[in-house]
């Protein structure tokens, strides 16, 4: 059935998959072995229980080591209250870079956490803003922003 072609992988329904790769050890397991997200509507964490697990492990490491939290986000400037910082880290080395505002922590985790793909972010903006830049230019009864 078409609606079929909208259904999300890590959604519970036993119907559909009652397997599902774990993101970071990429086994196999039954859905049983993901953890509900009750606060996403059961939305099914994409990391099984046991890598889950050693995820919290590490962060607790790195947040015991890491400098006491700034006045304002490591990587924009904004200021903020003590409680609102996120703790970022390196994933592959496990070491701390930062504390972030929920913005740029998420921004760079969506972007998967690589260099390469955040300059590719900034090169679609740049290519935009020249296409803008230049079809101003072009057209002298535009207007500014």
């Amino acid at each position: 059935m078409q609606l079929d072609l909208f259904k999300l992988d890590n959604y519970p329904d036993d119907e559909v998959s009652t397997f599902h790769e774990c993101r970071s050890c990429k086994e196999v397991l039954p859905v049983t072995e993901y953890q509900v997200r009750e606060d996403r509507s059961n939305y099914r964490a994409k990391d099984c229980r046991k890598c889950t697990a050693k995820e919290s492990v590490i962060k607790h490491v790195i947040r015991k080591r890491a400098p006491p939290r700034p006045s304002q986000c490591d990587c924009c400037g904004k200021l903020m209250k003590h409680t609102e910082f996120y703790l970022d880290h390196c994933h592959d080395e496990k070491l701390f870079r930062g504390w972030l505002c929920n913005s740029c922590n998420s921004g760079i985790g969506i972007l998967g956490d690589t260099l390469q793909h955040l300059e590719t972010a900034v090169n679609y903006l740049k290519a935009h803003h020249e296409r803008t830049r230049f079809s101003k230019e072009a057209d002298p009864h535009s207007q500014e922003d």
